[in-house]
């Protein structure tokens, strides 16, 4: 059984993936079999081909490729914010392809007791004819245990093919190394850190141990290479697929993260609805597909008319027109258009129709040509440009790529392309450039900017304006005070949390927000299946509403003198204890919390926020894999606690809590995060820090006052709304609130996504 694995992001798919999918789904003959990993986006959103022997996965599901990604994020190869970027040194970008090969060469060796090969192969490969298991026969040897394609003169072999015999024992072995390598952040200590230099160390180890290889190409000389020959096309697989080499490889350039301007081309499509739109700059279709989806959300016809050199591109061309894009064939293009057609048809009852045209549009492009939009990208040279502008001013939405502006540090891009900053400038036609930190190599940021020409149009909505605000939470006591609670907590609580069981009972969480609906949650409270969760801020008046609260959830650190965050002195919160509450203490809570509650009677139980500052020196910066951390010494924890994560504050850990005790049912009430507006005095304090004490935010054209505290808490929200493997059905409540506003502009607020039919919790 010969099973392929390769992975890629959403640029990867669109520039090479498609094409090695769309090959693979014509000529690979079964029982061969592809797994295409993907991650960083939605592959539902696009056109893959759909075969019997094409499988897909999120990798994002890969809970250590995430840890990993989040704790080395800065290792991206610009190391120390060095400008050239240094492919050698990015770990990101290189541990998608460890964890996918190593994720399923595990899972095929636990499934069978004959799992057969499993192959690595680049996305940037396409099959030229049909390939069947035979073929594999014939050159692949079944008593190797690896096979490779070995480069004499250089540090590493050619990794764009691996195939690994899983039938021994000592692929698995080599596998399970080279995954430690990341997940432990060993591959840290390498001169380089990419897949490749790594995998080339253990197998001089392995070999050393006796491991059977197969090495193909490892007899090519210095000359061969000289002479353009590479690894991959010579040695047998070449007859039947063809690896893309990408232009830039082996350069030293600065890194640039994905795009995230172009969404906003969406905002505007569903703002103005356009039935008709004109593109130049075709390339590859993602932008006609995305405009049509957006404008499908409005109405049930689409039409688009799309201009590019296609195929008739060439180096000179390229040139002049400062152009940096594959080309790609009109066949290639008009065949997948179609097939979204297809779908479009079948599926939603939606009529998408094209016209491509091919050639310059300085000589393709007419005058008066209608439409409803027009979204200029195609040729970049000032004599393009403005022809592309004169052709299509009279369209009334106009939407232009390629704005720059210069970035903190005053670079920006040379004069040559500035052709549509020129046009905007001296236009007297309204106008806006969006919100851009899409990022430039040459430095700077480049922007899209809309242009409405006619006065009947209405004024683009600020909601295409908005600019993300994110904030960094910081401990609000030095962690020497963290250690110190911990430990006391750690001999006055008695009971602590252990994990229970997925059932079938419902929870409510109601944090401290004004907003929350107390018959609501009186009548949710009388239902024999539903527990009343609280943090300290809404205890209070939860007993004040004759609600008696099942567990009341406690993080802060702060002694129970001072303020909190809504301005009340903490003690004042706990003047009356119901006995039948249960208190869920953090050990990193201040102590004279615990003292005060134990005092008055109340059942106290201890939990244990995840925090750097349990973990033991040598571990810190390193990813948590399944929950678990190494605890420091110094704090008497067993190994196999039960760490609560989850967010910044108590309300985001009681949902994290509450589904480690087994609940998947969630409404949660005064989630609200935000402030009445504060008075023009106020709106002026600064935090210590410098920040401003207050902040004004917009989601869509709805305005909240909130506070840096208050929005770290959003922002954890908005990322839990937007996981993929949350199994919980969530409702929040709250009208117009910062939350309730991020929960109703989430996917997942749309789809109840997790069923399960369990018993009752006892």
């Amino acid at each position: 059984m010969y099973n392929f694995v390769t992975s890629f992001n959403e640029e990867g798919l669109s520039v090479y993936g498609m094409k090695m999918l769309e090959t693979a789904a014509r000529n690979w003959k079964s029982p061969l079999k592809l797994t295409a990993y993907y991650h960083d986006f939605d592959i539902d959103k696009h056109d893959v081909p759909r075969c019997e022997h094409i499988e897909y996965r999120n990798l994002n599901l890969i809970t250590e490729m995430i840890a990993f990604r989040e704790t080395f994020a800065e290792h991206d190869g610009t190391e120390k914010g060095q400008i050239a970027y240094n492919f050698r040194l990015d770990a990101i970008k290189f541990c998608h392809k460890v964890f996918a090969l190593t994720e399923l060469a595990f899972e095929l060796a636990d499934e069978s007791r004959d799992p057969g090969w499993c192959i690595w192969l680049d996305a940037d490969t396409f099959t030229k004819k049909e390939f069947t298991s035979k073929d594999l026969d014939k050159f692949l040897n079944p008593k190797s245990e690896l096979s490779f394609l070995g480069r004499k003169h250089f540090d590493y072999s050619e990794t764009s093919f691996l195939a690994f015999n899983l039938k021994y024992r000592s692929p698995l072995d080599l596998l399970g190394d080279l995954r430690g390598a990341y997940n432990s952040g060993e591959v840290l200590n390498y001169r380089e850190w990419h897949d490749g230099f790594i995998f080339e160390r253990l197998l001089t180890i392995y070999r050393a141990h006796g491991m059977r290889v197969q090495d193909f190409t490892g007899h090519l000389d210095i000359k061969d290479m000289v002479k353009g020959k590479q690894a991959f096309e010579s040695f047998p697989l070449s007859e039947f697929m063809e690896h893309l080499k990408g232009t830039r490889k082996g350069k030293e350039v600065k890194q640039i993260p994905p795009a995230q301007r172009y969404g906003q081309i969406a905002h505007v499509i569903r703002q103005y609805k356009p039935a008709r739109v004109i593109e130049t700059g075709t390339w590859i279709g993602q932008r006609a597909i995305e405009m049509a989806l957006a404008s499908f959300e409005n109405r049930d016809d689409f039409h688009y008319i799309g201009y590019d050199l296609f195929e008739d591109g060439n180096e000179e061309l390229n040139i002049k027109e400062l152009n940096a894009k594959k080309t790609v064939t009109f066949k290639d293009i008009k065949k997948h258009l179609t097939t979204f057609k297809d779908k479009m048809k079948k599926e939603k009852n939606k009529t998408f129709t094209f016209e491509l045209i091919k050639g310059d549009t300085n000589e393709t492009l007419k005058e008066g040509v209608e439409a409803d939009l027009a979204y200029i990208d195609g040729g970049h040279s000032t004599e393009t440009v403005q022809n592309d502008y004169d052709k299509l001013k009279h369209i009334p939405v106009l939407i232009f790529d390629d704005f720059f502006t210069a970035d903190k540090d005053g670079n920006c891009v040379e004069e040559k392309f500035l052709e549509v900053n020129r046009i905007i400038d001296n236009t007297d036609n309204r106008k806006y450039v969006l919100p851009s930190s899409d990022g430039v190599r040459e430095g700077g940021h480049t922007h899209l900017a809309v242009m409405l020409t006619n006065d009947s149009i209405e004024d683009l909505t600020t909601k295409v304006m908005q600019v993300p605000i994110h904030v960094t939470p910081k401990d609000c006591v030095p962690d020497e005070n963290l250690v110190g609670n911990i430990t006391k907590n750690l001999n006055l609580m008695d009971n602590w949390l252990e994990k229970g069981r997925a059932h079938s009972d419902k929870v409510v969480i109601v944090s401290g927000g004004a907003s929350t609906d107390w018959e609501h949650v009186k009548r949710l409270s009388r239902k024999k299946d539903t527990r009343i969760i609280c943090v300290k801020h809404s205890y209070p008046t939860l007993l004040a509403n004759g609600i008696q609260p099942w567990a009341c959830v406690i993080l802060d650190p702060r002694p129970l003198s001072g303020k909190s965050t809504h301005g009340l002195i903490r003690k004042t919160l706990f003047k009356k204890v119901d006995s039948d509450t249960i208190f869920f203490l953090a050990s990193m809570t201040n102590p004279s919390v615990t003292r005060l509650l134990k005092k008055k009677g109340a059942t106290v139980w201890g939990w244990h926020a995840f925090s750097e500052t349990l973990r033991s020196e040598k571990d810190k910066k390193k990813p948590v894999l399944d929950n678990t951390i190494h605890v420091a010494e110094k704090f008497d924890i067993p190994s196999d606690t039960t760490f609560i994560t989850g967010g910044t504050c108590a309300a985001m850990r009681a949902i994290g809590m509450m589904h480690v005790l087994g609940f998947r049912t969630f409404d949660l009430f005064g989630y609200d995060c935000v402030i009445p507006e504060p008075s023009e005095k106020d709106k002026k304090k600064k935090e210590k820090d410098g920040r401003p004490k207050f902040m004004n935010v917009t989601v869509d054209d709805n305005k909240f006052w909130t506070t840096g505290e208050l929005l770290a808490m959003a922002q954890d929200c908005e990322k839990l709304f937007e996981r993929d493997d949350v199994d919980m059905d969530i409702t929040v409540h709250g009208e117009n609130t910062l939350v309730k506003k991020l929960w109703d502009n989430s996917r997942i607020s749309k789809i109840k996504h997790y069923k399960e039919f369990l018993p009752c919790l006892e």
